[in-house]
């Protein structure tokens, strides 16, 4: 079995071939001194963020991923292929496409009888059905389960949108995947890690500051 990302070391300070950087920053006059010599080369980063006690799953606390786009900092995290991390395309039971197609016209049809129903929820319908339908509604593709990782844990909120081409490139599914677990976590805060713009480590800096006055 493929080890956690954790479990996979990262050289402190190399520019890697995605052109990120982990570096290990203690305190906030590391961090204050790497992030002014290399702001003009990152863009964004991620930082381990773990409740005291918690046992790492991607970084320590102290541990940074700077890089130059979201995907490629999410690729460094997740020690994409190399890590126990997979995606796959999961088909549904047999029940599940019929009861949701059933329960799409069902809650048209009464929010139009209470007079709720708008023309952009129409517009939402229409484009629906075109998407999903029991030909083409088969699975979603979505992270594995193994007894050493939860993707419905660590991803609780679930995909931006389900991807449901069976027949997408593996490429294709981590493309639209990372800029958005990366977003997700600005937007809903990591369980193990957080997500930086550089306006968010500046941010991150002074918010340090003031609780060391």
């Amino acid at each position: 079995m493929k080890p956690l990302p954790y479990e996979i070391p990262l050289p402190d300070g190399e520019l890697l071939e995605n052109g990120t950087m982990f570096v290990r920053l203690p305190t906030l006059s590391s961090l204050e001194i790497f992030w002014e010599k290399n702001k003009s080369r990152f863009s964004y980063a991620v930082q381990g963020s773990l409740a005291e006690g918690a046992d790492p799953f991607f970084h320590d606390n102290d541990d940074w991923i700077f890089g130059s786009s979201k995907a490629s900092v999410i690729e460094t995290l997740l020690r994409w292929g190399d890590s126990i991390i997979d995606f796959d395309f999961i088909e549904f039971a047999e029940w599940v496409v019929p009861a949701y197609l059933n329960d799409r016209e069902v809650f048209r049809t009464e929010e139009i009888e209470k007079g709720r129903w708008t023309d952009d929820d129409e517009q939402r319908y229409r484009a629906d059905c075109e998407i999903r339908t029991l030909e083409t509604y088969k699975g979603c593709w979505d992270f594995k389960d193994t007894d050493k990782f939860s993707g419905s844990f660590l991803f609780e909120m679930g995909m931006p949108e389900e991807l449901i081409d069976p027949t997408m490139p593996r490429e294709k599914v981590a493309e639209l995947l990372f800029p958005w677990l990366f977003d997700e976590s600005v937007e809903n805060g990591g369980i193990y890690f957080s997500a930086h713009d550089s306006d968010s480590i500046d941010e991150t800096i002074k918010f340090r500051h003031m609780l060391e006055d």
